[in-house]
């Protein structure tokens, strides 16, 4: 008996050795591409994005892809003329911003135009151009051939290419000017790419893709944990904002998805039914928030993205969610009736999700 035993425990442990041996392990999860992104700051205190996205194909890097986008001022601070002394003009434009928002394209998109060197020089002589000219685009150009200097996707594309051969990791930079040192053609500071794209190898061994915008002044996203088949197991949505203190952008230091009820969607003075702000940092104020909610019927942010997020894990991008191409808010008449009642504004939202499924 202890012989028979003895000899079905090896058949079975036979088994599964020749099944892990038929079955290659995988270091990431899936193919696909893996985004790691973060929130920064101009030099001229306004928002940034910076991302890098690694594409894994067959269990191997293939590429990375560096962005940045960065920002403007939209609106400056109203008051008083400092030369005006006998009227107070309080609708004098002070050059202090009011309001910051992205610009339409990232510096990858930008190319040439975003214009890293397009400033006056002795040697080679160069005068600035206005680089929205085709003289001036060509006459930049030539100055960066003659100069030898690359412009700031051609270092970007560099710095990719050292990625997938050395590992992000093998980046050093100059202890002074923070100016990588070690990949030839490339002048600008790391500017938090190397570790970027580390973070966006260890979302792949993960599986956690992630789809992300810069829209006004805030960062949109969509995060979704893949299987080994591909497939979606959770998707969330989430948005970073910020505020303008004294001319100056900050960063909040929680998403919407982390403030919860905090972020307070519907916490105004209402009269049906009767309800009055409340100050949401007190339990008995975020305890009557909620109960206002209830009685109307309304749902807090996060409630309403889950709607749309449980929607699209279940029937992918089908085309059912329908966005106004007017206000930006769902068009509820010609959407799935499972996020019909989502009221917020959701062009972004629609953006981010349909992005997780590129070949729908």
């Amino acid at each position: 008996m202890f012989k028979k035993l003895c000899l079905l425990l090896v058949v079975v442990a036979s088994v599964f050795a020749l099944s892990a041996c038929g079955k290659e392990e995988r270091t990431y999860v899936a193919d696909g591409v893996y985004t790691a992104f973060s929130a920064d700051l101009t030099s001229k205190k306004g928002p940034q994005m910076t991302s890098v996205s690694v594409t894994i194909e067959d269990d191997e890097i293939v590429s990375f892809f560096i962005d940045c986008t960065q920002s403007a001022v939209a609106t400056y601070v109203l008051g008083d003329n400092p030369e005006t002394t006998e009227v107070v003009e309080t609708d004098f434009q002070t050059n202090v911003p009011k309001s910051f928002a992205f610009n339409a394209q990232s510096k990858k998109e930008m190319g040439y135009l975003y214009g890293m060197h397009n400033a006056n020089d002795t040697d080679p002589a160069y005068t600035k151009q206005t680089l929205t000219e085709e003289a001036g685009l060509n006459a930049y150009k030539a100055y960066l051939t003659a100069s030898g200097q690359k412009e700031w996707f051609e270092q970007a594309a560099l710095l990719e290419a050292f990625f997938v051969a050395q590992g992000p990791e093998a980046i050093t930079v100059d202890a002074t000017s923070e100016a990588v040192n070690n990949v030839t053609g490339v002048t600008i500071k790391d500017g938090g790419y190397s570790d970027l794209a580390a973070e966006a190898v260890e979302l792949a061994i993960a599986g956690k893709v992630q789809t992300v915008i810069a829209s006004g002044a805030n960062i949109v996203w969509a995060t979704a944990m893949v299987n080994a088949e591909g497939e979606y197991t959770s998707i969330l949505l989430d948005t970073l904002q910020g505020k303008v203190t004294a001319g100056e952008f900050a960063w909040n230091a929680k998403s919407k998805q982390e403030l919860g009820y905090l972020y307070g969607l519907h916490n105004a003075d209402d009269d049906d039914p009767v309800y009055t702000k409340q100050n949401l940092d007190t339990v008995d104020g975020l305890n009557a928030y909620k109960a206002y909610l209830t009685a109307s019927g309304q749902k807090e942010w996060f409630e309403q993205v889950k709607l749309l997020t449980d929607y699209v894990l279940e029937n992918g991008w089908d085309g059912e969610i329908v966005v106004d191409a007017v206000t930006g808010d769902l068009d509820a008449a010609n959407s799935a009736a499972a996020v019909a009642s989502v009221s917020i504004t959701v062009k972004e939202y629609a953006e981010v999700l349909e992005a997780l499924y590129p070949a729908a």
